[in-house]
């Protein structure tokens, strides 16, 4: 009866660790390569298109997008970011959406706020698919990123 038992308590907990790390969870904090083959990135902007994409998301995503002043850290390459840390990875695997793909470039951005004075430059992360913004991500907040050459 105990052999069964433990038995059928092994199961479960196979089964709980099969549900949490199928499907939508990977046990590392970068994309398998699995992943990375089945991602679609998007056509290449060339750079008008990204100052005109950024100018465009900028009218929605800052309360004064007429103050708003940029500087490219670095122009986006195909790549890939993520939320998700090493040991987060390690102790409860990382969801699928906390990667993002496409191409991916650093960005300083200052603007004004609500009581029109300007905040101080913040870097953020700047994730296109074809011309189009698709994320602004502040750089304290990814964990791990890659390029794809």
């Amino acid at each position: 009866m105990t052999k069964v038992l433990l038995s059928f308590m092994f199961s479960m907990m196979l089964i709980g660790c099969t549900t949490k790390f199928g499907g939508s969870y990977v046990l590392s904090s970068s994309p398998t390569p699995d992943l990375l083959q089945n991602v679609y990135f998007g056509d290449k902007p060339n750079d008008d298109q990204f100052d005109a994409g950024f100018k465009r998301w900028a009218k929605y995503g800052f309360k004064d997008a007429d103050s708003i002043k940029y500087d490219w850290i670095s122009r986006p390459q195909k790549g890939w970011i993520s939320t998700c840390s090493p040991a987060e990875a390690y102790i409860k695997g990382c969801h699928k959406d906390s990667f993002k793909y496409g191409y991916i470039g650093r960005i300083s951005v200052n603007a004004k706020n609500s009581y029109g004075g300007y905040i101080g430059y913040e870097e953020y992360y700047i994730v296109f698919m074809s011309d189009t913004v698709m994320n602004l991500i502040p750089v304290g907040l990814i964990k791990n990123s890659g390029n794809i050459r």
